[in-house]
């Protein structure tokens, strides 16, 4: 039987700000994303903050961190139909973000009219647990916090590899393309599993 309900943030509940701007800044300097990966890994395990990381990556696009700013607001913003599904799939399962991401980044969806807590019962991201996905240990550190096995669960991300590593540990997986797509495999599999 189904209890909760676990999300990857980016690329799902968010756009992938930093696949955006590298398409913008990098098109195929394949050294560079590179260099990118690794700072982004480095941050994803909260060793450099959000600000730090995002200095490195204007470095890196030998740009102005103002003018990589610029690009960024052009693209933030949550999925709201989504975070709203996700609001209502809350009153009857657990709900989660589990995400390869530093400290401080999910945080900033939520406003004083929207509340983290409405949404999400728990927020795992590699920065503060300190491992990253598809690591066995970060999807079990997230059953584990929301109190479920984790044949209880549901794992959604847009990478094949991170879904891959939640089925291994147990947990029934969806990828995500869109949210229409989402809904309807997630509704099959609600009704299969309770």
């Amino acid at each position: 039987m189904i209890k909760a309900i676990i999300f990857d943030c980016f690329g799902v509940i968010y756009p992938d700000t930093l696949t955006i701007v590298q398409r913008i800044y990098l098109k195929n300097d394949i050294a560079k994303q590179q260099k990118i990966r690794e700072v982004r890994k480095v941050c994803d395990r909260g060793e450099i903050s959000r600000d730090d990381f995002w200095d490195e990556v204007a470095r890196i696009f030998n740009i102005p961190r103002a003018e990589l700013d610029i690009e960024l607001d052009k693209v933030r913003g949550a999925d709201w139909e989504l975070l709203d599904y996700i609001k209502d799939l809350k009153k009857n399962y657990k709900t989660a973000i589990l995400s390869n991401v530093g400290a401080g980044f999910i945080e900033r969806m939520f406003d004083h009219d929207r509340k983290q807590q409405d949404y999400f019962d728990v927020l795992a991201v590699s920065g503060e647990i300190g491992t990253l996905k598809p690591d066995p240990r970060a999807y079990l550190y997230t059953a584990n916090k929301l109190g479920v096995e984790t044949s209880a669960c549901i794992f959604i991300d847009d990478k094949k590899r991170m879904v891959e590593g939640a089925e291994q540990v147990g947990m029934k997986g969806i990828m995500y393309t869109s949210f229409d797509d989402f809904k309807n495999n997630l509704e099959e599999l609600l009704s299969k599993n309770g």
